[in-house]
């Protein structure tokens, strides 16, 4: 019942070690491609990107890695001491040594966008882009005149408060997933059920609970300053995009004039996207990030209404001059597509005139069937997707 669309691609789980923790990742494609690694936030685990891997791999050739943070998923948690951030980057830092992946894109979000940003002001060498979606920003300045007293009794009562609370249970997955769709009324079904069967683990009495640690909420006394989170900005020297959502949290790096602090970034805002915005709008970032590496330039964030392939040799050999054709699309357990798309040819480009609100997951569920009919009726070989802004529309070169 996963969400994740058919890309040609399967996650394999890994291990390795760091400050005698045992961690996990997982990757997905040739180690042969440019590496992009995914960092997630609190209380998340690195299943969270399977869609947003899932689409980038239909418009590009990548290695994707995305790691378990300490304290969360199938990753060790901390015995005896809190999660501090110079701990996050110093795991980051022993993934991509240890593997020898850099440099890297370095994707982020929420907390993980916090760690990536500061690994790339610590670590530039290892960053080749960097994207951070919501990614946590100056959130200490709420409470930034308190002191570094009240700063460690803050730190200390949240410790204790946390020791004392007991991770919710439930009798069965069902349940849990239940407690993620209530808890995540955004989610589709396909989602939350997704985030559930990776995110919770079966205990010994039979019961399920999350896997993540309780003491990972606790923010107080992470170990670094708002002036040292801006000297880490600064100190960033790869390519930036920040990607934030209109209904996100606050506080988020881009925000409230923080972006003057990134020597190469945009801010890119995204309508209608809470916190989790990889989720709630996932065409959008995903066009977003695309468009950042490359791979396609910016198209609408607008309901689509049509496809389009666009094409050269298909006109000139005569091919379909007028015509309709109808191709039966391939079906799907999740994204079941059972009508038939019309085609026809407008100005050159062929397009599908049925409604159509997700593009790419249509043409990763058509995937090799409708580029080999394309190519073959072209006699070329189809290019990869790209999104057009002016039209709005996915097109697919011959």
């Amino acid at each position: 019942m996963s969400v994740v669309l058919s890309s040609g691609l399967s996650p394999t789980s890994h291990r390795f070690f760091s400050q005698r923790l045992r961690m996990h990742f997982v990757e997905w494609g040739k180690r042969q491609a440019p590496t992009v690694v995914l960092v997630h936030g609190v209380r998340d685990h690195c299943r969270t990107w399977d869609d947003l891997i899932a689409r980038l791999s239909a418009i590009g050739d990548y290695h994707f890695v995305a790691p378990d943070l300490r304290g969360h998923g199938d990753s060790d948690w901390v015995q005896g001491s809190g999660y501090r951030y110079i701990d996050y980057l110093y795991d980051l830092q022993q993934l991509i040594e240890q593997n020898d992946l850099g440099p890297v894109v370095l994707v982020g979000h929420s907390l993980g966008g916090a760690i990536a940003s500061f690994f790339a002001g610590v670590f530039p060498e290892h960053v080749r882009k960097l994207v951070l979606l919501e990614g946590i920003g100056l959130w200490s300045r709420d409470n930034e005149d308190a002191g570094i007293a009240q700063h460690i009794r803050d730190w200390s009562e949240m410790t204790r408060n946390l020791a004392g609370r007991e991770p919710r249970r439930y009798p069965d997955l069902q349940t849990a997933y239940q407690r993620m769709q209530a808890a995540n009324p955004q989610l589709s079904e396909a989602q939350a059920f997704h985030l559930t069967l990776h995110g919770a683990v079966q205990l010994e009495d039979g019961q399920f609970t999350w896997k993540y640690d309780q003491y990972t909420y606790n923010f107080n006394g992470v170990g670094l300053s708002e002036a040292e989170i801006i000297e880490l900005w600064q100190k960033i020297s790869a390519p930036t995009l920040l990607i934030n959502a209109d209904q996100g949290l606050q506080n988020r790096a881009g925000q409230d004039d923080t972006l003057r602090h990134f020597r190469h970034a945009e801010l890119r805002d995204v309508a209608d996207a809470g916190h989790w915005i990889h989720h709630d709008q996932l065409e959008a970032v995903t066009a977003l990030i695309a468009e950042f590496l490359g791979e396609a330039p910016q198209f609408s964030m607008r309901s689509k209404t049509a496809i389009a392939l666009r094409f050269g040799s298909l006109l000139r050999l005569g091919l379909l001059q007028q015509k309709c054709l109808h191709v039966l699309s391939g079906a799907s357990k999740l994204h079941p597509i059972g009508f038939f798309l019309k085609l026809e040819i407008v100005h050159g480009v062929v397009v599908f005139r049925e409604q159509i609100t997700d593009p790419v997951s249509v043409i990763a569920l058509m995937g090799k069937r409708l580029l080999n009919l394309m190519s073959q009726l072209g006699k070329a070989r189809a290019t990869k997707p790209a999104f057009d802004a002016d039209q709005g529309i996915l097109v697919v070169g011959l």
